[in-house]
């Protein structure tokens, strides 16, 4: 697990922390049942096959400059939840929920706001959104997951079960609302279905929620089918990899990576695809075709210095990761290329495999990176110059080193 704060990339922390650390400090991991899908119907759950995942959050403590670090981890239809401190013994922080005869999808994300930490997530039956209250210096050594129950995860104001289960390939979700005003807060979630449709769902702070479809195809590519049947499926607007930006104009967009090399975004209160912008100018002959790949993954960062959104897509090859920088407008309705960065590795890093990347709001590139031999590397490129650099991790002394299964990057953003 790895952590970095974007505001002070001066201030950098690579974590490890295994499967079994709660026991490998004699505290007990706490389980819980959740009754989800039908116990006679297991057709679904048993088709729907999804990779491990893992991820963190920085959760401040209220009050104090203090930080806690929320890690999450997934696996089949386990999710995992893990806090963390430095300053603090905390109790009852690691908990194993088990979603019964279901799957979690790819996508869980976690976001501290108003001063709650919420939690979105999907299985094949349901979104989900848990909300926690955020720590406290006098509470400094009680977890927020202290109490956490399966009342947590079928709480009727915060779980929308789907009409007709799906076979979803990869989700993504996003707060919406005044982080001020603790009521207004809804959730939004959007899911990419196996045959390529987006789904979304508007959850409410309370109150029903909806699931409505988006249009995958822009409204001139949806009449151009009409009038050329020949025109194709829309097969390649289908997206791989997708992000949510909730804006102050009350308007959430959709910003995804499609198998055509096009970057779209889709309105949530339109339901349209209202911009695209075509990557082929800037592609090489070479390069793979999107098939829903976990190497192919976009990132985006607001640079509030210029107000604009830094948008970058990663696309994996066979000499590795390819980084495609771009700036888009407030309202992302317009999207320029800004540079094309090849990792090139100073020959410590053999072929390496991207684990996961992002991008700083002082236009730092940082890659955190795999090699054929398993072992770790991070590296920053300042993107102005496209030079890469090795970042040092310290190791700890043997005794303290806890065996790695999981590396991401967990951002305070």
């Amino acid at each position: 697990m790895a952590y970095m704060d974007t505001k002070k990339t001066s201030n950098l922390l690579f974590l490890e922390v295994s499967a079994h650390f709660s026991n490998a400090v004699g505290k007990k991991t706490h389980e819980i049942y959740v009754n989800e899908g039908d116990p006679d119907d297991t057709k679904l759950s048993e088709c729907s096959t999804y990779p491990d995942c893992g991820g963190g959050q920085d959760i401040p403590v209220l009050n104090t400059n203090i930080k806690r670090t929320l890690y999450w981890r997934t696996h089949s239809n386990v999710l995992e939840l893990f806090e963390y401190s430095f300053n603090s013994n905390l109790q009852h922080n690691h908990y194993e929920v088990l979603f019964q005869n279901s799957k979690i999808l790819p996508g869980l994300q976690i976001f501290c706001t108003g001063g709650q930490v919420v939690v979105l997530f999907s299985t094949i039956h349901a979104t989900h959104r848990v909300v926690f209250n955020a720590p406290h210096i006098r509470n400094k050594d009680r977890s927020i997951l202290h109490g956490l129950s399966a009342t947590n995860f079928t709480d009727e104001n915060n779980v929308f079960y789907f009409t007709q289960p799906e076979q979803f390939s990869h989700m993504t979700s996003g707060v919406t609302g005044s982080p001020t005003a603790r009521q207004q807060l809804g959730a939004i979630f959007t899911l990419v279905g196996a045959n390529g449709n987006l789904s979304i769902v508007k959850m409410p702070h309370k109150g029903q929620a909806t699931m409505l479809q988006m249009n995958r195809a822009s409204r001139m590519s949806r009449i151009w089918s009409g009038i050329n049947p020949w025109a194709g499926s829309g097969s390649g607007e289908t997206p791989c990899g997708l992000k949510l930006v909730c804006l102050d104009s009350g308007n959430p967009k959709v910003v995804g990576i499609c198998r055509d090399h096009k970057i779209r975004v889709w309105s949530c209160k339109s339901l349209d695809c209202v911009a695209q912008f075509d990557m082929k100018p800037h592609l090489q002959d070479d390069t793979p075709g999107l098939d829903g790949n976990s190497s192919h993954k976009i990132s985006i960062t607001y640079n509030d210095v210029d107000d604009v959104w830094i948008l970058s897509v990663c696309i994996a090859s066979e000499h590795g990761p390819k980084f495609f920088i771009f700036e888009a407008a407030q309202d992302i309705s317009a999207i320029e290329h800004i540079s094309t960065i090849d990792f090139v590795p100073d020959g410590t890093v053999l072929q390496p495999q991207l684990v996961d990347f992002m991008v700083s709001s002082n236009s730092h590139l940082w890659a955190l990176l795999l090699d054929s031999e398993d072992q770790i590397s991070l590296a920053v490129c300042e993107m102005e110059t496209a030079i890469w650099h090795e970042v040092a991790l310290s190791t700890p002394p043997l005794s303290e080193v806890i065996v790695c299964c999981f590396y991401f990057f967990c951002c305070n953003m």
